[in-house]
């Protein structure tokens, strides 16, 4: 409805992770929930899938050219029922427990999330996890 453009990466082709497929499944819907609704209209979003052999990682990141966050904003980020600028509240539905589930899912796989954003511009989020691969 959006007209968003969609891409996605993963290197190498064949990466088989030893996870719970249903959490996996949550983070990445709550990333991409997020990408979209964040995202205007004409804009574009996507998932990079790397791993990472000699650090025994993978990391998944969800991207987006959407509204960006905040510098002072990102430390509030990850945690329960915040929602980072209250004026987007009624533009933007959400309860605040997207990315702190995404956070708490991820660290119970002995992984980790972070952030990239610039303010108008987008944000790209990075969800590292173990890999024996």
């Amino acid at each position: 409805a959006k007209g968003l453009q969609l891409s996605f990466c993963m290197t190498p082709e064949n990466i088989l992770l030893e996870i719970d497929a249903r959490r996996l499944q949550k983070i990445l819907s709550n990333l991409l929930d997020n990408a979209v609704k964040f995202t205007p209209q004409g804009g574009s979003f996507g998932i990079e899938v790397t791993g990472l052999h000699r650090e025994k990682k993978v990391q998944i990141t969800v991207w987006d050219t959407g509204i960006g966050i905040k510098e002072a904003a990102k430390e509030l980020l990850f945690q329960s029922f915040v929602q980072l600028d209250p004026s987007l509240a009624r533009q933007y539905n959400g309860t605040g427990l997207g990315l702190a589930l995404v956070r708490q899912l991820a660290e119970l796989h002995g992984g980790s999330v972070s952030v990239e954003s610039t303010f108008g511009a987008g944000s790209r989020f990075t969800v590292t996890l173990p890999w024996e691969g």
